[in-house]
């Protein structure tokens, strides 16, 4: 599965150019939640999608984290400095 807050038609234009599309059983983008991140929708709905509680959510951002942590999710957060783990 792939979250993102990014516009459909950009993750599709992405996806589509790298050819990976088929690795994705489904994909949630910014305008499928009403609220974006940090709110934790994107994850809640991610979670109920795919039926499980314990989801790894990797990000690259402060908001991404504080919306992860509000969904319950364990997140690892990849940045230019450095990797961190929250569980």
């Amino acid at each position: 599965m792939l979250c993102t807050s990014s516009r459909r038609v950009f993750v599709d234009y992405i996806l589509q150019k790298l050819k990976i599309r088929n690795y994705f059983d489904h994909i949630i983008c910014g305008e499928d939640v009403e609220t974006g991140k940090p709110a934790p929708d994107i994850f809640v709905k991610a979670k109920k999608m795919v039926g499980l509680n314990n989801v790894l959510v990797i990000e690259d951002s402060k908001g991404g984290l504080i919306s992860a942590k509000k969904a319950k999710c364990h997140c690892l957060v990849i940045n230019k400095k450095k990797v961190y783990f929250y569980n």
